[in-house]
C-alpha cells in the first residue's frame, strides 16, 4: 500500500474570517460591547442591548452555555439590529465552538495514519512519529506507518533514523521503492549513498562492480 496522501485535510470548524487569532485559539472573544449612536436607536434596542451585554458578561466568565441562549434570543428576537445581530452570530460560532467535546484519540491504525499525516502537513514531525509508534506496537510490518517513519525522521534531519525506516518499508512493500524516487518529502535523504542503494539496487550492484574491477 502507497502512503497516505499528505494533502488529506481534516474537516475544519466553521470560522469567521472576523474572529481574531486569540478567538480562534480559544482564548477571550476578540469584539466588545457595542455601542449604538442614539439616532440609531429603534423600538426594543434597549432590550437588546440588555440581553447582549448579559451574554458578553457570561462570555467573559467562560459561561458558554448561557451566553449562547442568549445570543440566540438576540438573534430571534431583534432582527432589524443589524450591527448587534452581526456580532451576536459571530460570538454564538466563537460558543458554539467551545461547546463541542475536544476530538476523539485516534484508535485504529487508520485513524492514527491520518492524524501522522496531518502533522506531517503541519510540519509537526514529533507529533506524527507519535501516532505512528504506535501504529507499529500492535503491526510492526504496517509499510505505510514504516514508510512515514521515514519521512518524518527526515524532515528531523535525521537520515541515519529515517533510511533504516525506509528499508523496512520497501521491505514489506516493494511498491514503495517506486514511490521514494519521486517523493519530494524523501530530498533530505537522496545525498546519502544508503538512500541511493535502496531506491535503485541495480544500479548500486553494478557501481559496486565497477569498483572491484579497479
Amino acid at each position: 500500500m502507497a502512503k497516505p496522501s499528505r494533502r488529506a485535510a481534516p474537516d475544519n470548524p466553521s470560522s469567521p474570517a472576523t474572529l481574531s487569532t486569540a478567538a480562534r485559539r480559544g482564548s477571550e472573544p476578540p469584539l466588545g460591547p457595542i455601542a449604538c449612536a442614539p439616532a440609531q436607536r429603534r423600538p426594543g434596542y434597549v432590550d437588546a442591548i440588555a440581553i447582549y451585554e448579559r451574554a458578553f458578561r457570561s462570555l467573559q466568565q467562560h459561561n458558554f452555555a448561557e451566553a449562547a441562549d442568549l445570543l440566540k434570543r438576540v438573534i430571534a428576537g431583534f432582527p432589524d439590529e443589524r450591527e448587534l445581530l452581526e456580532r451576536s452570530r459571530l460570538y454564538l460560532t466563537f460558543c458554539d465552538r467551545q461547546l463541542k467535546p475536544p476530538p476523539a484519540e485516534p484508535g485504529t491504525a487508520a485513524e492514527r495514519l491520518y492524524a501522522a499525516t496531518l502533522a506531517l502537513n503541519a510540519g509537526a514531525p514529533d507529533h506524527a512519529i507519535a501516532h505512528l509508534n504506535r501504529i507499529l506496537a500492535d503491526e510492526p510490518s504496517n509499510d505505510q506507518a514504516l514508510y512515514l517513519l521515514a519521512v518524518a525522521h527526515a524532515e528531523r534531519g535525521e537520515p541515519g533514523v529515517a533510511l533504516p525506516y525506509l528499508e523496512q518499508a520497501i521491505e514489506a512493500n516493494p511498491e514503495n521503492r517506486a514511490l521514494a524516487r519521486v517523493d519530494p518529502d524523501l530530498d533530505a535523504l537522496r545525498r546519502e549513498k544508503a538512500m541511493g542503494a535502496l531506491i535503485d539496487p541495480s544500479a548500486a550492484i553494478a557501481s559496486a562492480k565497477r569498483a572491484a574491477r579497479r
